[in-house]
């Protein structure tokens, strides 16, 4: 319980210093941190559901009382855990909002690479990949978009 109160603490405080202008790399490095991070609760919460650990059979008694433990303890983890997913996912969609609205002001090459390497979430290598630009083109996409200073 204690957790989701300091997740809505967290939220509020980047409300609060999101409502101000922000310039177009800001809103671009955000949404891509915030993709990235979702990404990587997925992938926590799907190697919890994997399964429990297998249990140890070593013959000792075990102790009863305290704190829950085992299956009880992998549920309420991830019934947290899930939560967490949910709130970020919210956020990080209002992100993405922001940062296509950025991008429609931008020229296609530039649209395209910002949905891709942003918002996608992918390596500079894989964009390049992705897009059939090379290394050094995407660089300069990067330092186009990221060297922008102004606020729209």
């Amino acid at each position: 319980m204690r957790d989701m109160r300091k997740g809505d603490e967290r939220m509020e405080l980047r409300e609060k210093r999101d409502a101000g202008e922000t310039s177009v790399r800001e809103i671009m490095t955000r949404t891509r941190a915030q993709v990235k991070l979702v990404r990587r609760l997925n992938e926590r919460i799907r190697e919890e559901k994997a399964g429990p650990r297998s249990p140890r059979l070593t013959g000792m008694p075990k102790g009863s009382g305290g704190a829950a433990r085992g299956l009880d303890m992998q549920v309420m983890r991830q019934d947290a855990l899930q939560r967490i997913i949910e709130r970020e996912t919210a956020l990080c969609r209002k992100y993405e909002r922001e940062a296509r609205e950025q991008m429609d002001r931008m020229r296609p090459e530039l649209y395209a690479f910002c949905a891709v390497y942003y918002i996608g979430g992918l390596r500079l290598e894989d964009t390049a990949e992705a897009l059939e630009r090379s290394m050094r083109q995407c660089q300069r996409y990067k330092m186009e978009v990221e060297g922008r200073q102004e606020t729209a």
